[in-house]
């Protein structure tokens, strides 16, 4: 089953936000979140990033310079279930210690590089 991770990260110039990584095509797909939803419905804004390697999954620590600089701790982890994909849509379960549950991320055109993430 592919991995998630949740990291927060107190990033000097974006400030304090969370990274949702998700295992997917040999890489983490990743998207940057103020808020991660709480309860069904909840929507968030998640502004999609580069991708990174599986490898940086597991990164905790200071990130010393360039973009990003700051501390960096692991939130949540585990594993995800992928229950849809298609162009614009991503939809998942979670099965991590603090969050676990059904969430959709859709693309949000309004936004560069944005999604929604929606907790069903």
């Amino acid at each position: 089953m592919p991995k998630f991770v949740i990291q927060e990260h107190f990033a000097e110039k974006a400030g304090h936000h969370y990274d949702l990584r998700l295992e997917m095509d040999g890489v983490a797909k990743s998207w940057a979140l103020r808020y991660l939803p709480q309860r069904r419905g909840e929507k968030r804004l998640a502004i999609q990033t580069e991708d990174h390697t599986v490898e940086y999954m597991d990164f905790e620590g200071i990130i010393p310079a360039g973009y990003g600089k700051g501390r960096v701790l692991i939130w949540d982890k585990g594993e995800y279930e992928l229950l849809e994909r298609e162009e614009g849509k991503i939809k998942f379960r979670l099965k991590g210690s603090k969050l676990r549950g059904d969430f959709v991320l859709i693309r949000f055109p309004k936004v560069k590089n944005g999604w929604l993430l929606i907790r069903l």
